[in-house]
């Protein structure tokens, strides 16, 4: 059936037809395979599987029942799928998409648009342009890609990944997996146990309720453990660590990184001057100096004793120690008496007791008394 020019109504019915709206503004109702091509056109699939291609125009498509296709193209659309196993594509144009209920896949494409998964386990593209993904219920799989995106997994154990922009993702309940991407990231964890990792960019990490694990990984990185038993690991660059309440664990270099003290290999520092700032909050925390070879169950070669390798210029500020609760953790080949200790006046490095290994900076402990800290009790091996 073809429409012509002209607002045109067409009732597919049953049976496998082709409907073609052509020019004009046109409502279509079909269970089959539908062309809007020009004008703002509202199709309704009905019950079946039905194939959408919305043409040019800001089209209104509902796939109603059925696993659905539907296709925006060029202009706003507005794109629901309703029940069934969707797969939706906005296409050019600032689109709405809803999967609906059932287990869909949604691509926003080029333009500015508004994802929504609806109930069921989906997956959300937000692809080109600033995009927002909402996951609903289930657990759900959002990639903002392009573009500065919000990303809102809410309910169910979701991945998020934001992609390339400077992107802001939430985690809602369950326990969630971040992958920050490229640029200066927010993410916020929420209520569950759950793992981000900044990649790339200045993150901010903000795990919330429940025991997460956050990794800043490259670039110059804010994380905060929130509630719970949380464990901290800042990466490249110089950090800010806060391990909020409960018993945190504070790592402020990248384990995972060969010959870090100094950061990558000999004359080719990753990171030559990083300086971390670790602050354990409430809670009886540990701040790492070093591990044992084996670092969050993996296994990475020889132990290692952190900020060793880079003089006075990279260490760890540890903000508030608290004696008789907090604990310093060193490498399990270093041991108390191998350290140093020392008073800084606040003129070169900040004010405080200053722990060294053979004559190199490895942390300065603010507010405290040389007395107070030269003693074995804070200190343990990994």
């Amino acid at each position: 059936v073809y429409g012509g020019s002209g607002v045109d109504i067409i009732i597919g019915g049953g049976g496998d037809d082709f409907l073609f709206g052509e020019d004009g503004n046109d409502i279509i109702f079909s269970d089959s395979q539908v062309f809007g091509e020009g004008g703002n056109d509202f199709v309704s699939g009905g019950n079946g599987e039905d194939v959408v291609f919305a043409g040019i125009g800001n089209d209104t498509v509902n796939g109603d029942s059925g696993n659905d296709v539907l296709n925006g193209e060029d202009g706003n659309d507005v794109l629901f799928g309703d029940d069934g196993l969707d797969v939706i594509n906005g296409g050019n144009g600032d689109d709405e998409i809803s999967g609906g209920y059932g287990d869909d896949r949604l691509f926003g494409d080029a333009g500015n648009d508004t994802l929504n998964g609806g109930e069921g386990n989906d997956v959300l593209f937000g692809m080109d342009g600033n995009d927002q993904l909402l996951g609903s219920q289930g657990d759900d799989d959002l990639f903002g890609d392009a573009g500065d995106d919000q990303l809102s997994g809410e309910d169910g154990a979701d991945i998020i990944n934001g992609g390339d922009g400077n992107d802001q993702a939430f985690g809602g309940s369950g326990d969630d997996r971040f992958f920050a991407g490229g640029g200066n990231d927010q993410i916020f964890g929420e209520e569950g146990n759950d793992t981000a990792d900044g990649e790339a960019g200045d993150d901010t990490l903000n795990g919330g309720k429940g025991n997460d694990t956050l990794f800043g990984s490259l670039g110059n990185d804010s994380l905060i453990g929130g509630e719970g038993q949380d464990v901290l690991v800042s990466g490249v660059g110089s950090d800010a660590i806060s391990g909020g309440c409960g018993d945190d664990v504070l790592v402020g270099v990248d384990p995972f990184v060969p010959e870090f003290g100094f950061g990558g290999t000999p004359n080719n520092p990753l990171a030559p001057f990083e300086k971390d700032t670790l602050t354990g909050g409430q809670g009886r925390d540990t701040f790492a100096l070093g591990d044992n070879g084996t670092v969050l169950g993996i296994e990475r070669g020889e132990p290692e004793l952190y900020y060793f390798g880079g003089g006075n210029e990279d260490f760890a500020l540890i903000t508030d120690f608290n004696i008789g609760q907090d604990t310093i953790q060193l490498a399990s080949d270093i041991f108390f008496n191998d350290l140093e200790f020392g008073i800084s006046d606040g003129n070169s490095l900040p004010q405080g007791v200053t722990i060294s290994f053979e004559g190199d900076l490895i942390a300065v402990i603010e507010a405290h008394s040389l007395s107070g800290m030269n003693n074995s009790a804070n200190f343990m091996n990994a």
